[in-house]
């Protein structure tokens, strides 16, 4: 069996702590459900029990998903009638646990009792000296833990840390703007712990290359963490934003109209489905968008609430947390500011954001074509995606070969024969030389998968490649 504890839940009042309790085993249950796993749970005051037949390693993996809970541990649960019969079982289960290494027993108490928690640490701790090397309260290498509630005592020897916070459903709905980086999995992760069941909106800026990436660090992460709530995603095309905003005539200041355009997305589809803001995984001053002047600016371009749970932590944090969680994402195209990070401007005012002017048609136009899942349909659309654009890898002798990166990058180093281009040229372009075969590559693959859509788009054989491809390429040929 295993002891399940929380600590925020049981700061509430009595009504508020039973409805979030009710929840957290609700979610707990459905969880349990989803990998046909049987168990009994009850509650008590301040404690969940929860018994079942399944494997150590399948329960306790379950429970460390479940958004409330602070602690659990796996335990042995016995009847008692006297301090003996603790001290008895004690003695059989921990003597040869203990054998030759220090030791210390922690003991908590509830109910009423002919004993304190003091007196059965002292007894249990002296009848398992004989077997050990000594006791250690500091440093010791066994810790035992006895918790007695009325006539069971619970033995165990572990505390496993639960993600903590609120029990997923408990509070309002959000919208999150996620995409298959690092950030935004944290950033949502993070306002799920908080009790707010996320939608999920994916702006797909390389369909299906990025969205194949995307769907697939997804699936791990529905599978984990959305316990009480299948979220609904939202898979955008995004292409037309690649197109617009790297048009200096129609957009000034693209690394922050990018955002705006993205912000827009959110608040449309969050105002229609009775959300109550939007999550981004913006932190301040990570990247020429998220200063925050720019951030202030882009706030008063919608009218919902932006939540921003990273904006104080720096990349590392953010790193580790998305490792910890198990959110990493398999491999990276990069990020999408990469595309519109040139010229950035770092302290735009509201009304310079505003002259990139992001009109509701535009937004409408974008959202025509989404497709909206739930997070439990991801892995089959996720493997159609895969069947469907598993038949060609690679290009035999294209006719050129595209670096997109910036010029300074390509005057250090550009695979021989290379033509330096931006994403804006490559209409122009491909429209002087129709029917060709491209390889297209950038520094992380994001942007030369952005232009081979868009080549193919245009009736092109188009591939995309990162740099270091490219150089495995030369040498190879070398």
């Amino acid at each position: 069996m295993f002891i399940i504890r929380y600590s925020e839940l049981g700061l509430k009042g009595p009504r508020a702590r039973s409805q979030m309790e009710g929840r957290l085993i609700a979610n707990l249950t459905e969880k349990l459900r989803k990998k046909n796993i049987s168990a009994e749970i009850r509650k008590e005051s301040g404690r969940i029990f929860l018994y079942s037949d399944a494997s150590t390693p399948e329960v306790s993996e379950c429970i460390s998903g479940i958004f409330g809970i602070k602690s659990f541990s796996y335990a042995e649960e016995t009847d008692f009638n006297s301090l003996e019969d603790i001290i008895s079982h004690a003695k059989e289960k921990f003597s040869a646990e203990v054998s030759g290494k220090k030791f210390v027993v922690r003991v908590r108490r509830f109910g009423e009792h002919q004993f304190t928690s003091i007196d059965v640490e002292r007894e249990v701790g002296g009848a398992l000296f004989p077997y050990s090397s000594g006791v250690s309260i500091k440093n010791p290498e066994v810790r035992i833990f006895i918790e007695i509630r009325k006539k069971k005592a619970y033995y165990f020897d572990n505390i496993n840390r639960g993600p903590g916070g609120l029990p997923l459903g408990s509070q309002g709905k959000v919208v999150s703007l996620m995409s298959g980086g690092i950030d935004s999995p944290v950033a949502t992760w993070m306002i799920m712990k908080r009790g707010c069941p996320a939608d999920i909106v994916f702006v797909s800026l390389a369909h299906p290359v990025d969205t194949i990436e995307f769907t697939e660090q997804l699936i791990r992460f529905c599978d984990r963490w959305c316990n009480g709530y299948d979220p609904y995603v939202h898979i955008v095309d995004g292409s037309v934003i690649v197109q617009s905003l790297n048009d200096s005539q129609l957009f000034t200041y693209p690394n922050v109209s990018f955002k705006k355009v993205l912000y827009r997305l959110a608040e449309r589809i969050s105002n229609e489905s009775g959300s109550y803001g939007i999550v981004t995984g913006e932190s301040i001053g990570q990247v020429s968008s998220q200063t925050v002047e720019n951030l202030y600016s882009l706030s008063m371009s919608i009218h919902v609430p932006v939540f921003r749970p990273l904006v104080g932590m720096d990349k590392d944090e953010i790193t580790l947390k998305c490792s910890k969680i198990g959110a990493l994402p398999m491999e990276s195209l990069g990020e999408f500011c990469s595309i519109f990070a040139k010229n950035p401007i770092t302290k735009i005012r509201p009304d310079q954001l505003d002259k990139d002017i992001v009109s509701d048609q535009m937004i409408e136009n974008i959202l025509a074509g989404e497709t909206v899942l739930r997070g439990s349909e991801i892995g089959q659309y996720h493997d159609q995606l895969v069947r469907e654009n598993a038949a060609k890898t690679t290009i035999e002798s294209p006719d050129f070969i595209i670096d997109l990166r910036n010029k300074e990058d390509y005057n250090q180093w550009h695979y021989p024969g290379a033509i330096s281009l931006s994403l804006n040229d490559l209409t122009r372009f491909s429209s002087e030389n129709p029917g060709k075969k491209y390889l297209l590559y950038c520094k992380k693959g994001l942007q030369s998968a952005a232009g081979a859509v868009m080549l193919s788009k245009l009736g092109n054989e188009a591939m995309f490649a990162n740099i270091e491809y490219m150089k495995n390429m030369k040498r190879r040929k070398e």
